[in-house]
């Protein structure tokens, strides 16, 4: 092919042509031509001598404009005043770049970008993660010194050999409980952290991605009737929500160490102390504390960006769940199609239970243990000293309650979802008019295809269902209840 000038390069690239010539083919029409000096305008491409006449007649700009949009439609790329790409820009904007602007804050992704390979570029990126694991393990290590737990208040336990001063801190726990209480849910945290890392910076897994152009696609292409701003709103709300949870646990942190200066024993003011590398001064106990509370403030959104990494991609596995079972429900597509996207999902769910599930599960241990010895401290009154404490305690509980309880209850939805799916096959099979001119063995097909689905979120292996965390709920309630009528718990009051 080549246009009356006699010119030979390319009208797009060669994988673009590729697919012009497919395209063409498969609809018995000729390809487009070949032009010269080419620009780029608003996703499509043009020629300077784009008025250009080909053999077959029509000018180049009616041969681009005849199987570029087919070609990109297939593709998901759609012109910029087509409602889906206005869509999915104002969902990458206000929920894609904020995330990944939190993922370059801990040092999953890099802090300065660059399409050249620039060795400075390199060795800034390098040395911002170096410091980010410097504050992490600060972290860390100020907590283990200080014995600043996050899971209550600071309880008033005094220390032999020190005079008349009294020390906070759970002073006992640090000598005691050093390896249950600091070091391994350390590891755990450091565990999650390299293991996320390891798949969002070198693995370069771009999931979130693809599911959210999937699903503004699925909306757009195949007329699911699913809303796509009632989706991006849904997603900026778990960005909120990780934005809130971050802002109330510093602010737990800050009553936390406030509560260790202004609490009051035997009548007198105490002050902060460290059971090992005391720096003997308050100025600089002060900064140590400081530097506690910037490194923990990192570990935080290390949580928040696994739990918000995990909930978006089940938000989105819920939108593709919800879609497909309506398409199934409506006849918009055929079995063999139903099938394919079947497939699709149940790989995208396996990705989700291997990935960010695995990363989840392995901060649930953190998170459940704190939860427990929150509930602890306020049952056996371990950290009332006075009303700051209290609030401290009690605002610690909420917090590891509510980050546990958003992917758990994320991870239901999407069981919940997959067992609707799973009943589709029995719905079609016994829809009298939707499929009445249906071939039986089709359907016979179809209803042996989704009931032999294994499709469930799963975590520790485990899969995830509303009715498996109901009767643990219920049982803990028993336990408890069971717990305060033989004594071994007081109604705190």
């Amino acid at each position: 092919m080549a246009s009356s000038s006699g010119e030979s390069e390319p009208l797009v690239s060669v994988d673009e042509e590729k697919e012009l010539v497919d395209y063409g083919a498969a609809s018995q029409t000729p390809p487009p031509v070949r032009v010269v000096n080419s620009t780029y305008r608003g996703g499509y491409e043009y020629r300077k001598h784009r008025h250009h006449s080909d053999p077959d007649g029509g000018t180049v700009l009616e041969k681009i404009k005849q199987y570029m949009p087919a070609v990109h439609a297939q593709r998901g790329i759609f012109p910029p005043d087509n409602p889906t790409t206005v869509s999915l820009n104002k969902c990458k904007q206000q929920v894609l770049k904020p995330y990944l602007w939190i993922l370059s804050l801990i040092g999953w992704r890099p802090i300065v970008l660059t399409y050249e390979g620039s060795k400075w570029v390199d060795a800034v990126n390098v040395v911002y993660f170096v410091c980010v694991m410097f504050f992490i393990f600060m972290g860390y290590v100020i907590s283990f010194l200080a014995c600043f737990r996050r899971d209550r208040g600071p309880p008033v336990v005094p220390v032999p050999n020190l005079g008349n001063e009294t020390k906070h801190g759970n002073y006992s726990d640090c000598q005691h409980y050093m390896i249950s209480q600091f070091i391994i849910p350390d590891i755990l945290h450091e565990i999650a952290y390299f293991y996320a890392w390891y798949i969002i910076r070198i693995a370069k897994s771009e999931q979130l991605e693809m599911l959210m152009e999937k699903a503004f696609l699925q909306s757009e292409m195949q007329h699911t009737g699913l809303s796509q701003t009632r989706l991006v709103k849904t997603l900026r709300w778990f960005l909120w929500l990780g934005f809130l949870w971050l802002v109330l646990s510093f602010l737990d942190q800050v009553l936390h160490v406030i509560s260790l200066y202004l609490s009051e024993s035997d009548g007198g003011y105490l002050k902060v102390h460290f059971w090992v590398g005391d720096p003997g001064t308050d100025a600089g106990r002060g900064i140590l504390m400081c530097l506690m509370v910037i490194g923990n403030t990192v570990l935080d959104c290390v949580y928040v960006a696994v739990v918000i990494n995990y909930s978006v991609q089940c938000s989105l596995v819920i939108y593709l769940l919800q879609g497909l079972c309506q398409k199934i429900k409506e006849k918009i597509v055929d079995f063999e199609q139903a099938m394919k996207e079947v497939m699709d999902l149940e790989e995208n769910l396996h990705i989700l239970n291997r990935s960010m599930g695995t990363a989840v599960s392995i901060l649930m241990f953190n998170f459940i243990t704190l939860i427990i010895l929150g509930f602890e401290g306020i049952l056996t009154k371990e950290s009332t000293d006075n009303w700051l404490s209290v609030t401290v305690t009690l605002l610690a509980t909420c917090l590891w309650l509510s980050i546990m309880a958003l992917p758990v209850a994320q991870a239901c939805r999407v069981s919940a979802w997959c067992r609707t799916l799973r009943k589709s096959g029995h719905e079609v099979r016994s829809r009298p008019f939707v499929y009445s001119r249906t071939d039986r063995e089709e359907l016979d097909s179809f209803l042996m295809f989704t009931s032999t689905l294994d499709m469930r979120a799963k975590m520790f292996g485990i899969p995830v269902k509303a009715s498996y965390v109901f009767g643990i709920v219920v049982l803990i309630a028993l336990i408890l209840l069971l717990l305060f009528q033989i004594g071994v718990f007081s109604v705190w009051l």
